[in-house]
């Protein structure tokens, strides 16, 4: 259908000719910024070993030195960027609930189901690796799949110190919170941002049980294929 009707109006000349204006100077060096703070978080670990520093310092320090740069450089719109564009909600939001996981390793919480989880499974790896799987993505369905990670993590943490595991339990924890998250409308903040968007424009909503309808299915075989790669892809 889309074929038929680019076929039938042809070439928007209007758009060809948008298109071939250069961005203003503002523009790129905006975009220049922007490109070299992902670039400094996705390789961060990488610059953290180069030179000797602590775990996670670069993910602090990269967002305050860009931010402090775009301040200094529009400085005369540095306070409306502060006040106005900042979502002051939602990094409150994650401030206090990345707080709650440190709270639960500083007071020992994290380390204490780690061995619980341990004691119970008897290191018996398949064992662990479904409870945090299976059991990340039921919670996952029930809260936000960032709160799940969120507070699984120091016990990931605390079970990997505790044994010689290797890294599959953080990518079953991944796998089980991201296609959990699927089951049920409020499993993702994804999808409650998307149910909200199609309501306003007008169309119509997804109820619960729809939605879980088919929820169900797509994370019951996500998680099935999820399972299989986890057990079998490490020996090789």
């Amino acid at each position: 259908e889309l074929d038929k009707k680019m076929k039938l109006y042809g070439a928007n000349e209007y758009l060809v000719r948008l298109l071939r204006v250069p961005p203003e100077k503002k523009l790129r060096i905006g975009l220049l910024f922007f490109v070299i703070t992902i670039l400094l978080i996705a390789l961060h670990h990488r610059i953290e070993i180069l030179f000797g520093l602590e775990t996670g310092t670069m993910l602090l320090i990269t967002p305050l030195l860009m931010a402090s740069i775009v301040m200094i450089w529009r400085r005369e719109r540095a306070r409306h960027y502060v006040e106005r564009d900042v979502e002051w909600w939602t990094l409150l939001f994650f401030i206090f609930l990345f707080a709650q996981a440190g709270m639960l390793t500083h007071l020992g919480v994290a380390n204490a189901m780690a061995e619980k989880l341990l004691s119970l499974f008897s290191n018996n790896f398949t064992a662990l690796l479904s409870s945090v799987l299976f059991g990340g993505a039921i919670i996952s369905g029930m809260l936000d799949n960032v709160v799940v990670v969120t507070a699984f993590i120091p016990i990931i943490k605390g079970i990997t110190t505790l044994t010689s595991m290797d890294g599959t339990l953080w990518w079953a924890l991944l796998f089980g919170a991201c296609f959990g998250g699927n089951i049920t409308i409020i499993g993702s903040t994804a999808n409650i941002i998307a149910i909200g968007k199609l309501e306003k424009d007008g169309r119509e909503s997804i109820s619960f049980l729809n939605w879980f309808k088919i929820g169900i299915l797509v994370g019951a075989v996500t998680l099935i294929c999820a399972f299989l790669f986890l057990i079998f892809v490490p020996h090789f």
